[in-house]
């Protein structure tokens, strides 16, 4: 009743949120002269609960061009990247966020993540050691850490990420990862800096 008095942006916006029907979304964001962030905030987060990804994220783009100071908006977008597999797009949108919130550890992770994806491990890298500096109770993380440190030939941090998920997680074991270590202490390979692999015994 007072839509047909004085109808506004927000009114709009919280109809759709009742609703939940995208075209009061629609109407909000048209009526605001395609300056309301909430507006295309909302109908992207409602793309994104019927998985409609490519929806998701033309919407939230939308708003982040009103308003980028939306971090939680960002780690959103990010993820409707990642289930489309646009690597690209999930860098940017986790790099943002953790930019603006440098200690969301999730939002590290899933950034290393899509450097995975993009096959840049030395960048995944050092994000998995922002990650576990903000969650560092997370064995996930570790262990992501764990395997990406030993793809880099980072073997400290291989041992280190390995005796704090025997912290983390007693009965711990990467047979994979041990093998790995073992060959290099037995070949003697060089680390990322060039130290041969029998420090990582001496280290041990």
């Amino acid at each position: 009743e007072r839509l047909g008095v004085a109808e506004t942006p927000v009114m709009w916006c919280l109809l759709g949120d009742v609703t939940q029907d995208p075209e009061c979304y629609l109407k909000a964001w048209e009526l605001s002269g395609h300056r309301s962030a909430r507006a295309q905030r909302c109908l992207g987060k409602l793309y994104l609960k019927k998985e409609k990804y490519k929806e998701c994220i033309e919407s939230l783009q939308l708003s982040l061009q009103v308003n980028s100071i939306q971090e939680g908006l960002w780690f959103t977008l990010g993820c409707a990247a990642s289930r489309i597999k646009d690597n690209e797009l999930a860098v940017k949108a986790f790099h943002r966020c953790v930019t603006l919130e440098p200690d969301n550890g999730e939002a590290w992770n899933n950034l290393a993540a899509a450097y995975v994806r993009r096959q840049d491990k030395m960048r995944a890298f050092r994000a998995y050691q922002e990650a576990v500096k903000c969650s560092f109770e997370n064995w996930k993380i570790w262990e992501n850490l764990l395997v990406v440190s030993m793809d880099v030939g980072e073997f400290d941090e291989v041992l280190k990420a390995y005796h704090r998920l025997l912290d983390l997680r007693e009965k711990f074991v990467d047979v994979e990862v041990l093998q790995h270590l073992v060959s290099a202490v037995v070949q003697g390979l060089p680390d990322r800096s060039g130290q041969p692999g029998v420090c990582v015994c001496v280290c041990i």
